[in-house]
């Protein structure tokens, strides 16, 4: 026999000032949240900006095509109590930041740089090899920075790519006891396929 009890999840995500705060306090008043001795709510904000530089600076062969910034944050408002388990909802990606810059550096040649904040809820059993210490272990934030360079031919959308993943080399666990590789490279050749 399973002790083990359901929670209801309400989640509500939009923009900043989006009327989320709204919402939810419509729903409390009208006791539409369900019935259950416990709820859960998970509340979030996201927001992306991206600057055309070109256009800003009113030259369309500007080098630098574009800066990107995004943002998402979610809170909830329970913590993970002992004898809890909890396969998604209490461990979660609380902030995470995002600011990329796309280049032109020739005529046909593109760099992207992108790094990258995570800073995650929740924690991990951690292991000595395959075997489980019993120790708990929180999710600690962590950032990673990844660049691809692209060639691209005017031959049928041929592009050929050098794409470098966190290559400041940080070791991170981004989601369980699974650390997640170092600097890794990938190089790759692409084309469209008209159909």
């Amino acid at each position: 026999m399973s002790d083990k009890q359901n929670v209801p999840v309400y989640y509500f995500m939009g923009l900043l000032e989006s009327g989320k705060t709204s919402v939810i306090i419509d729903f409390l008043q009208n006791n539409q949240f369900g019935k259950a001795e416990c709820n859960l709510i998970i509340l979030g904000e996201e927001g992306e900006e991206e600057i055309d530089l070109p256009v800003l600076v009113g030259n369309k062969d500007f080098p630098l095509k574009s800066l990107n910034l995004s943002f998402s944050h979610i809170d909830q408002d329970k913590d993970l109590e002992e004898g809890v388990e909890s396969m998604y909802a209490l461990e979660y990606v609380r902030n995470k930041i995002v600011a990329e810059a796309n280049l032109r550096l020739a005529r046909k040649l593109f760099w992207n740089i992108a790094f990258r904040y995570v800073d995650r809820d929740g924690s991990y059993e951690k292991y000595d090899a395959t075997v489980p210490t019993g120790t708990l272990m929180e999710y600690k934030p962590y950032s990673v920075l990844d660049s691809r360079l692209v060639w691209a031919w005017d031959w049928k959308g041929l592009k050929l790519y050098v794409e470098g993943q966190n290559l400041l080399n940080r070791t991170y666990y981004d989601y369980g006891n699974i650390p997640q590789p170092g600097i890794w490279l990938i190089v790759g050749l692409s084309s469209t396929i008209g159909l």
